[in-house]
């Protein structure tokens, strides 16, 4: 039987996939055209609270990587409508937003 502990595994696989594409992405994908550095800390920036909150097992963790990942899914959507070599990688971004808010909304109605 699934249980919403199922859903709160995989919300989590879905949130550090889309932390670990952003390294990918950045940095072998689609390289930034700003240094690796800067790049990877303008996209890491809305991520962070969710990644502290949920090592220190802080209640509010699941609330700040849904608020990061809906900043992301907004990037990510709009460079999937524009053409440029970022259009692959933001689809995946997409898909992984996408599961990510799937399993969160069985976790919450549980």
């Amino acid at each position: 039987m699934i249980r919403p502990q199922h859903f709160r595994t995989a919300l989590w696989l879905f949130f550090y996939a889309n932390v670990k594409l952003q390294f990918v992405w950045y940095g072998w994908w689609v390289p930034a055209r700003l240094p690796f550095s800067i790049a990877i800390t303008i996209a890491m920036l809305p991520l962070l609270p969710g990644i502290l909150l949920h090592w220190s097992k802080n209640r509010y963790a699941i609330v700040w990587a849904g608020f990061g990942i809906l900043l992301h899914f907004t990037f990510a959507a709009m460079e999937v409508l524009m053409a440029g070599a970022n259009r692959q990688p933001a689809i995946v971004s997409s898909f992984l937003c996408c599961g990510f808010f799937l399993c969160w909304n069985f976790v919450v109605v549980g």
